[in-house]
C-alpha cells in the first residue's frame, strides 16, 4: 500500500518543484488516489495478495483482495495467520519453493501450481509474483489466476482433438487432408492400407503424383472445384496396384477451414467401392439373367401396371397369337380371360395389388384369333421401374388339360377292361364250341341241303358275336393287338368302302402316295376306321360327303407339338363329314365308355376306337362345329420294318394226318377242337392242363411216337397255362411245334408268341377253316430254334 512517507520521500526526489501544489491539494489528490487503488484492487478479477518477505522465515500476507478471499475462501484475518505453503498441494511444494528462488533471486517469478481452497477443493492457477521495497521492507505482490475455466476448456479441446483424431484415424475408409497448394498435410491409416503405401511416400508429396487420376490438374481436380465455390465435391476413379489390383473409390472432397472461415485446403474421403462395384455388377448379371430367363420362360410372363400392361416377353406374344409382344402392351390381362372368368379374375388381381397371396388359378384363355385355350394364372404384387405392379405368370395348361382327361379315360377303360376281359374269355369259349360245331355241320351238309343255308346263318351270328367280343377285348387291361408292317393307305379304302356300302354318303380320297408303313393290327385298325365313318354317316341322315386324307407328319417335342404322344414320324389320318356337328359340352365325353346320344348306341364305338389307337402307341382325337361338321384325326406311329403282304384269308380245308396234342381246360373245347381235327383227319389225345400234356408228351417220346402239333390254351384255371407248358416241352423236344390258343388277349404271348417257343397262333372262338389253315402252315415250317 501507498503511504504518505512514500509520497513525502517522491516529492523530496522530485525537488522544490512539486511544492506548486498545496499541502491539502494533495492530500486530497492521495485520498483519491488510495480510493482508486483499493477500488481497482478489490474488484479485480484475479486473486492478488501482499506478502512482507523477512529476511528470514516465511511470507507474511499483509493484504489480499475480494477475489483472493473468494478464491481461497479464507478471510483477510486468517489470511494473515496462514502460511504460502499451506494452500499448496503437497505434490506442487517444491514448485512453490523453485519459484520463490527465482523471485528472491530475479525479483519476478511464475509457476503453475495445484491450489487447496479452506474447503479442501484443488483447484489450478497460475501465480506471477514482483519483489519490491516498501518502507525498507522486502515485498511480494501476488497475482494468482484460477485457470480451472480455462483447464477445462483445454481438456474440452484436447479431448474433441483426441476424438477427432481417433475418428480419423479409425475411420473406415481412407482420407487425406491436402493444402491449397495440393500437398498431402495429413493421411489416415486406412488411407495407407488401400493403397499399400507408407506414411513417408505421401506426407509432403504432391496428391497428382500419389494418386494420379484424368481430373489432375484439370478444371476436373476436387481441389479446382471446391476452390472455385463448390461446397462437396463426388466423383469415381480407379486405381491399379503394383501387384495388378484394381481398386475403385467413390472420393468426397470437402473444403478445410480455418475458425476464420479461410480456405485452408480440402478433406477427401476414398470410401473403397470393389465390393459394391462387384455387387452392382452382379446385380447388372442377374438383371440380365433374369430378362433372359422370362424371354426363355416357356411360361408367358406379363406385367401391369396401372391399368394395363407395360410388359410382356416373347411367350407371351405366341400364348395369345400375335407377332409382337407391342401388340400386348397397353392392353389388360382381363381382355385375354374368357368372359365367364373375367369377373373371378379382376377380383383376385384386385387382392394381389392389396399384397394378398393368390394361389394358381385356371381360366380358360382368349387368344388373339378368337380361339380358346386353358391357362393357368399366378398374380404376384411386383415393383416394377419403382411402382407397384403385378407380375402375372400365365401358363398354357391345354396339354395338362389332356392329359387328365386321357388319365380318366385310361382309369374308366381300365375299369371296363376288368370286366370285359373276364366275360370275352369265358364267352370266346363258348363261341369256339358254336362256330366250330357249325362250321363242322356246314361242311358236312350237302351243298344242295335246305340245312346249308341255315347253318350259314347260325355262322354269320357267331361270328357276329365274335366281332363283339373282339370289341370287349380292346378294352382288357394289357390287351395287345396283333400286329404286321402294311401300308394303310388301301386299307383305309376298302374299310371305308365296306363301311358306306348302303349308305348316301361318297368319300373323298387324298391319300399320299408315299405313305411309311405302320405296323398294326388290320383287323383292329378296320374296326377303328368303320367306326369313325358308320358315326359320319349317321350324322348325315341326308346324305352328303366325306374327306378321307392320310399323310406322313413329323411331330417334334416343342410346343407345336400338344399331343400327348412321343416325338417321330407318324400316318396322320384324317375323316371329315359334313354332319350336324358335337356341341362342345359332348367333345371331351366322347372318348368314354357308353357315353351316347343316340338311342339305339352302345356308346362304345369311338371308346373302342380310342382303346385301339392308345394299344398301338398312337393317338385319335377330333373337332367339331356345330352345322359344320366333324373331323376325327388319327395318328398312327410310323415303322422302319419290312412291309409284309396282306393275303386274303383261304376258306378251303386242309387235311392231314398224325397225332396232335390238344390241352384245354374246359370240357366243350376240347371235344369241338376233337371233332374239327377228327374231321381233318387227325388223331387227337386230350389234356386238361400243362402236368398232364407234358406227362402224355414224355409218353408219346418214350414209345418212339410224335406229336405233328400241340394245341396249347394259353389260360388254364388252377392249372399250369400254355406259356409254362411249352417251355417244359421245349426243354423236352426243342423240335416241339406248339399252336396257342385263347379267348383273350390280354397276354403279351398273344401278340409275339415266336418270342415265347409258340410256331403259331389261332385265336377263339374259330372256324374249321381257320384252325387247318395255322396247322397246315406250322407244320409246314421248320422251328426256330
Amino acid at each position: 500500500m501507498i503511504s504518505r512517507n512514500n509520497i513525502s520521500k517522491e516529492f523530496e526526489d522530485k525537488g522544490s518543484s512539486a511544492f506548486k501544489y498545496s499541502t491539502a491539494e494533495v492530500e486530497r489528490a492521495l485520498q483519491e488516489s488510495e480510493t482508486k487503488f483499493k477500488e481497482i484492487f478489490n474488484k479485480a478479477n484475479d486473486a492478488i495478495s501482499l506478502w512482507e518477505l523477512p529476511e528470514s522465515g516465511t511470507p507474511i500476507c499483509t493484504a489480499v483482495n475480494d477475489s483472493g478471499c473468494a478464491t481461497y475462501g479464507y478471510s483477510r484475518e486468517e489470511f494473515a495467520k496462514i502460511l504460502p505453503a499451506d494452500m499448496v498441494s503437497d505434490k506442487d511444494i517444491g514448485i512453490m519453493h523453485d519459484a520463490l528462488y527465482e523471485l528472491k533471486a530475479h525479483g519476478d517469478s511464475s509457476c503453475e501450481v495445484n491450489c487447496i481452497s479452506k474447503s479442501g477443493k484443488l483447484f489450478p492457477v497460475e501465480i506471477n509474483s514482483h519483489l519490491f521495497k516498501m518502507n525498507n521492507k522486502n515485498m511480494i505482490v501476488s497475482v494468482a489466476r484460477d485457470l480451472s475455466e480455462r483447464k477445462d476448456k483445454e481438456k474440452a479441446v484436447n479431448r474433441a482433438y483426441t476424438e477427432l483424431n481417433q475418428i480419423f484415424e479409425c475411420a473406415a475408409d481412407g482420407m487425406r487432408v491436402i493444402d491449397m497448394e495440393g500437398n498431402i498435410i495429413r493421411v489416415n491409416k486406412r488411407f495407407l492400407d488401400l493403397l499399400d503405401l507408407d506414411k513417408n511416400e505421401v506426407l509432403g508429396n504432391k496428391c497428382y503424383d500419389v494418386f494420379p487420376g484424368r481430373a489432375c490438374r484439370t478444371d476436373y481436380c476436387t481441389l479446382r472445384q471446391i476452390a472455385a465455390g463448390t461446397e462437396t465435391v463426388e466423383c469415381e476413379t480407379e486405381k491399379m496396384l503394383n501387384d495388378g489390383t484394381k481398386l475403385s473409390f467413390l472420393i468426397t472432397a470437402a473444403p478445410l477451414r480455418g475458425s476464420d472461415g479461410e480456405l485452408l485446403g480440402i478433406v477427401e474421403n476414398f470410401k473403397d467401392i470393389v465390393a459394391r462395384k462387384q455387387i452392382e455388377e452382379a446385380l447388372r448379371e442377374n438383371e440380365e439373367r433374369y430378362r433372359q430367363l422370362v424371354e426363355l420362360s416357356p411360361d408367358a410372363i406379363v406385367v401391369h401396371q396401372d391399368g394395363g400392361v407395360v410388359f410382356a416377353n416373347t411367350a407371351a406374344a405366341a400364348l395369345f397369337g400375335v407377332h409382337h409382344t407391342e401388340e400386348i402392351i397397353g392392353k389388360t390381362v382381363i381382355d385375354y380371360i374368357h368372359p365367364d372368368h373375367r369377373a373371378i379374375a379382376g377380383k383376385r388381381i384386385a387382392k394381389v395389388l392389396q399384397g394378398k397371396t393368390v394361389p394358381f388359378n385356371s381360366y380358360k384363355a382368349i387368344k388373339d384369333d378368337g380361339s380358346l385355350l386353358d391357362v393357368e394364372v399366378k398374380a404376384v404384387p411386383f415393383i416394377y421401374r419403382g411402382e407397384q405392379a403385378v407380375q402375372t405368370v400365365i401358363r398354357d395348361i391345354s396339354m395338362r388339360k389332356r392329359l387328365e382327361e386321357e388319365r380318366l379315360r385310361a382309369g374308366k377303360l381300365e375299369s371296363l377292361g376288368f370286366l370285359a376281359g373276364g366275360i370275352a374269355h369265358d364267352f370266346n369259349n363258348i363261341l369256339t364250341v358254336m362256330l366250330g360245331n357249325l362250321s363242322l355241320a356246314r361242311a358236312e351238309v350237302d351243298d344242295k341241303s335246305d340245312l346249308l343255308e341255315r347253318l350259314i346263318e347260325a355262322e354269320k351270328a357267331a361270328l357276329q358275336a365274335k366281332d363283339l367280343t373282339q370289341q370287349l377285348l380292346t378294352f382288357a387291361k394289357g390287351g395287345s393287338p396283333l400286329k404286321s408292317t402294311v401300308s394303310v393307305g388301301k386299307l383305309i379304302e376298302e374299310s371305308i368302302s365296306l363301311a358306306l356300302s348302303g349308305a348316301r354318303v361318297r368319300p373323298d380320297y387324298h391319300i399320299s402316295a408315299d405313305l411309311w408303313p405302320v405296323e398294326i393290327d388290320a383287323g383292329q385298325t378296320t374296326r377303328v376306321i368303320n367306326n369313325i365313318v358308320i358315326n359320319a354317316v349317321q350324322a348325315m341322315p341326308e346324305g352328303g360327303g366325306i374327306e378321307v386324307t392320310a399323310e406322313n407328319v413329323e411331330l417334334g417335342q416343342d410346343q407345336d407339338n400338344i399331343l400327348p404322344v412321343k416325338a417321330g414320324k407318324y400316318i396322320k389320318i384324317s375323316i371329315s363329314d359334313q354332319g350336324v356337328g358335337i356341341p362342345d359340352s359332348h367333345i371331351c365325353k366322347v372318348f368314354d365308355p357308353y357315353f351316347t346320344t343316340k338311342q339305339t348306341g352302345s356308346g362304345l364305338g369311338l371308346a373302342t376306337c380310342y382303346s385301339i389307337i392308345k394299344n398301338h402307341g398312337g393317338y385319335i382325337t377330333l373337332e367339331s362345329q356345330i352345322g359344320a361338321g366333324t373331323t376325327v384325326y388319327v395318328y398312327l406311329p410310323a415303322s422302319l420294318k419290312v412291309m409284309s403282304e396282306m393275303e386274303p384269308k383261304r376258306e378251303q380245308l386242309k387235311e392231314g394226318q398224325g397225332k396232335i396234342l390238344v390241352m384245354d381246360d374246359e370240357v366243350s373245347v376240347r371235344n369241338v377242337v376233337q371233332d374239327m381235327l377228327t374231321f381233318l383227319g387227325y388223331q387227337v389225345i386230350h389234356a386238361t392242363e400243362g402236368k398232364e400234356a407234358v406227362a402224355l408228351y414224355e409218353q408219346a417220346m418214350a414209345v418212339g411216337e410224335t406229336f405233328e402239333v400241340v394245341l396249347l390254351d394259353l389260360t388254364i384255371a388252377g392249372g399250369m397255362g400254355g406259356r409254362q407248358t411249352v417251355e417244359n416241352l421245349r426243354v423236352i423236344d426243342p423240335l416241339v411245334k406248339a399252336i396257342v390258343s385263347s379267348g383273350y388277349s390280354n397276354d403279351p404271348v398273344m401278340a409275339d408268341y415266336q418270342k415265347y417257343g409258340f410256331s403259331g397262333i389261332v385265336t377263339k372262338p374259330y372256324k374249321v377253316e381257320e384252325l387247318s389253315d395255322v396247322i397246315n402252315q406250322v407244320i409246314s415250317k421248320p422251328v426256330n430254334l
